[in-house]
């Protein structure tokens, strides 16, 4: 983890899932550690400032007159660092959806790999390669 945090995924159970060792069945959910939500929001205002420019400058490469583009920037120079300004401790947030049993179709492990096959692909035991 770093000061500037982290983000993963982590393999979860399905709600009302039966218990069983290494269920083909279950959900991803996204894991954040260690951010500040004002740190996130400075970001973010500063990545559509970004886009903005990026827009302008385009605009401007395929041939709109560069008088007309608008080019941003903060006011205050100490904005462009406050993506990072606060610190904290190693709090963590997610957001998540319940999917439960009734919500997903169980297949076997057979069914499920042949989901994934590209069509018209045979196995060894189907007499394929």
């Amino acid at each position: 983890m770093s000061m500037y945090g982290s983000s993963f995924y982590v393999a979860s159970p399905i709600e009302g899932a039966p218990s069983q060792k290494r269920d083909p069945h279950f959900r991803v959910k996204d894991c954040s550690l260690n951010w500040d939500a004002e740190n996130v929001a400075h970001g973010i205002m500063m990545t559509a400032l970004s886009i903005k420019n990026l827009q302008s400058f385009l605009k401007i490469r395929n041939g709109v007159d560069p008088k007309t583009a608008q080019f941003t920037r903060p006011v205050e120079d100490d904005h462009f660092d406050k993506p990072w300004a606060k610190h904290c401790g190693p709090l963590s947030c997610g957001f998540h959806e319940i999917i439960s049993e009734s919500h997903i179709q169980r297949l076997t492990k057979h069914e499920i790999l042949a989901r994934l096959e590209p069509p018209g692909h045979q196995d060894d035991e189907a007499g394929g390669e």
